[in-house]
């Protein structure tokens, strides 16, 4: 072998190994496993007392974390709770479903609008909530039930639809939504 053939040979670029969309797949969907678990786990360990950017303990006091998801747990079911109220536990399930379609076999097509529905019932839940239950006693605490987002949303359209007007455009969205998410017209539901 000469040496412009060995030149030639080490010039060449070594052919990269790709990641399949299967494979791609199947990551994304662990990762949204995960993240749908440890938020779940956060807010269902929530309480009022554990330390957080909402709530701070007294210097001496040895209150720790019982938040099952630890500090950081503790303070992302302190925002969630306090943005959207008892409508945060439809994120980590929604997390999960989002995993569980990524993490089994692809036998339908592709279809779309599924983002735009979750997106519609995530805006139109803490409304509903908040018309619904009002402020709530929730594990040592008291707080709006649909959140900072659910009470402004609530008094956005009490005061230009009243409470009847606010809950049928509330409804509509929330099944406009429910039905863009399981892909069914109303049809099939009904």
């Amino acid at each position: 072998m000469t040496v412009a053939s060995q030149s030639k040979g080490k010039g060449r670029a070594q052919p990269r190994a790709k990641l399949s969309p299967e494979k791609g797949n199947e990551l994304l969907g662990v990762v949204l496993l995960a993240a749908g678990g440890l938020l779940g786990l956060a807010l269902g360990s929530y309480h009022a007392a554990d330390p957080s950017f909402l709530h701070q303990v007294p210097r001496g006091a040895a209150r720790g974390v019982g938040n099952w998801a630890g500090p950081i747990g503790a303070e992302v079911a302190a925002g969630g709770l306090a943005v959207l109220g008892l409508t945060a536990f439809l994120v980590p399930a929604l997390l999960l479903g989002a995993a569980w379609r990524r993490l089994r076999r692809r036998g339908r097509q592709r279809v779309v609008g599924r983002g735009l529905g979750v997106a519609l019932v995530l805006a139109s839940a803490p409304g509903l909530v908040e018309l619904a239950l009002g402020r709530v006693a929730w594990r040592g605490g008291e707080m709006a039930s649909g959140g900072a987002f659910g009470e402004l949303l609530v008094d956005l359209l009490t005061t230009r639809l009243n409470v009847p007007g606010s809950l049928l455009v509330l409804l509509a969205a929330a099944i406009a939504g429910s039905t863009l998410i399981v892909q069914s017209t109303l049809g099939d539901l009904l």
